[in-house]
């Protein structure tokens, strides 16, 4: 995918990249404002929010869901539940706190 650099922004890329004699050696590339990156998707997701588009591949990938709609870990009715237990605890506790400080005569 083709991207350029959005203004105000700089792209610092890792990469690791194999050698000839099987070794690997950490390759470090910066991209400033205007400058066009063919990136894969794994490498551009850190960066998105710093580029453009170039191709439509880029376009699609940039304007696809940031995540993906998962399911609730907790049925929201328990969640009800839960708030409103911890909500009538809390005013049970300040209802007795103010009595003890403003005992019954």
């Amino acid at each position: 995918m083709k991207f350029t650099v959005r203004d105000g922004f700089v792209v610092h890329a890792q990469s690791i990249r194999d050698l000839s004699d099987g070794t690997k050696q950490l390759v470090e590339r910066s991209f400033y404002p205007g400058d066009e990156i063919d990136f894969t998707a794994e490498e551009a997701e850190p960066h998105k929010h710093k580029l453009v588009p170039l191709d439509k591949e880029a376009t699609k990938y940039l304007n696809q869901a940031v995540s993906q709609p998962v399911e609730a870990a907790v049925p929201i009715d328990q969640v009800k539940e839960l708030i409103d237990k911890a909500v009538a605890q809390a005013l049970a506790a300040q209802q007795a706190a103010l009595v003890q400080a403003n005992p019954p005569a």
